[in-house]
């Protein structure tokens, strides 16, 4: 059997992964109406877009309270009640939840171990007259990261080699990243889309705010340095080709599939006759948090099939309701540690017993000792009851009952 917090982890899943998709779509529509929309803009979608994705469905499933009119498209009972097939103690939720949380554990680590590494490269840099730029043997081209102490690191061999005109636009683009406090909107995307990087949509999303932030920096260079985008290509020439380190952002970053098809797009961003003004602009913001928080409440306001699972469920209290008789009881085995600890006492649970005589929806109200409540669980999972009936049918019907633990 389950536990009641895997049916909400495996309704979250669902849920933002089809309000990923949903928002995912509305930024395309996006893109495709506003073509000549600012890149700043497209980054912000992009942004707001994931991290709706990964906190809404979160927000909205444990905190009921904060979002009362709130039905999500999957419903945590309705996932209960399909969770384990019947006559097994084989749990489809436990394994959905098991895998999802191992790739978001993954994802952990590497989230964990890059930033570790950009510490690592801080910490063997040398410093130059500006405490804000450090040299690096490590890094191909130059980078920058870190939110409260934000630090750009150049290549040791080649920065020297380079004009100063391409130093300086080079210089103004990761100066931008750190006025747009892009290295802590990436990072708080990442927290966000932990248990999502996998997705489809994110992994689009993802490439759409990478390109829209690179072009958006390019935008704010070129506001300050003459001939900006010639310095740019130029720059792409002297730097040795490499990809900037994990969760590191630079001059030559993009699309992660190509950074020639990137620094292409760049290109023609930057060779525009003019960018955006203010007020097309506010048309795209404006437009653009009508149609994404329309996609966000239409995903969560409106049930679907998945949701008209979840069936009525009767109290034994229930005017006409007759309660489940049990006709197969397997008593619940000792852990080890408890039997070595002596012990003792009762495990008060709660249960749904459905139409079939099987008990789902099992948790514990007052528990014992970890182990011994969850052998408690598996137990009763194995127990087979005469369904209760209301006006003669089988219906669902809650029941609580206790478990003892008693050394011999």
């Amino acid at each position: 059997m389950i536990w009641p917090e895997q049916a909400k982890l495996l309704a979250y899943l669902g849920n933002a992964v089809v309000m990923a998709a949903a928002l995912a779509a509305a930024i395309w529509m996006v893109e495709r109406w506003f073509a000549a929309a600012s890149s700043g803009g497209r980054a912000v979608l992009c942004t707001a877009a994931l991290l709706a994705a990964g906190l809404v469905p979160a927000i909205a499933l444990w905190t009921p309270t904060a979002l009362p009119a709130v039905t999500m498209l999957v419903d945590a009972k309705a996932v209960a009640a399909a969770a384990t097939v019947p006559g097994t103690r084989f749990s489809w939720v436990a394994v959905l939840v098991g895998l999802a949380g191992m790739a978001a554990l993954i994802r952990a680590v590497w989230l964990v171990r890059g930033l570790l590494g950009l510490r690592a490269l801080r910490q063997r840099s040398a410093a130059t007259a500006d405490p804000a730029i450090r040299h690096s043997p490590h890094v191909a081209t130059p980078v920058t990261f870190g939110f409260l102490q934000p630090v750009i690191l150049v290549p040791e061999a080649q920065w020297g080699q380079m004009p100063a005109a391409v130093r300086e636009a080079v210089l103004a683009h990761e100066q931008a990243h750190i006025v747009r406090r892009d290295f802590l909107w990436n990072l708080g995307v990442e927290v966000a889309t932990l248990t999502l990087w996998w997705h489809p949509a994110v992994i689009w999303l993802k490439r759409r705010l990478t390109l829209a932030r690179e072009c958006s920096c390019d935008e704010l260079a070129a506001a300050r340095v003459a001939d900006y985008a010639e310095r740019l290509l130029e720059a792409a020439t002297q730097l040795a080709p490499g990809r900037p380190p994990a969760y590191a952002l630079g001059v030559l970053d993009g699309d992660s599939l190509s950074n020639l098809n990137s620094l292409e797009a760049r290109m023609l961003n930057l060779t525009r006759n003019s960018f955006p003004r203010p007020a097309a602009r506010r048309a795209l913001m404006a437009a653009s948090v009508v149609l994404l928080s329309v996609t966000a409440l239409t995903v969560t306001l409106f049930p679907v099939a998945a949701a008209s699972a979840d069936r009525k469920t009767y109290s034994m209290k229930d005017e006409g309701v007759k309660a489940p008789k049990l006709t197969h009881k397997v008593e619940p085995t000792y852990s080890e540690q408890a039997r070595d600890a002596k012990i003792e006492g009762t495990v008060k649970l709660h249960l749904v017993v459905n139409e079939e005589g099987v008990a789902e929806d099992i948790y514990v109200v007052e528990g014992l000792e970890e182990s011994l409540d969850q052998h408690a669980i598996e137990a009763i999972g194995q127990w087979r009851f005469v369904p209760g009936t209301k006006d003669g049918q089988p219906v669902a019907v809650e029941a609580t009952v206790e478990v003892n633990f008693r050394l011999l």
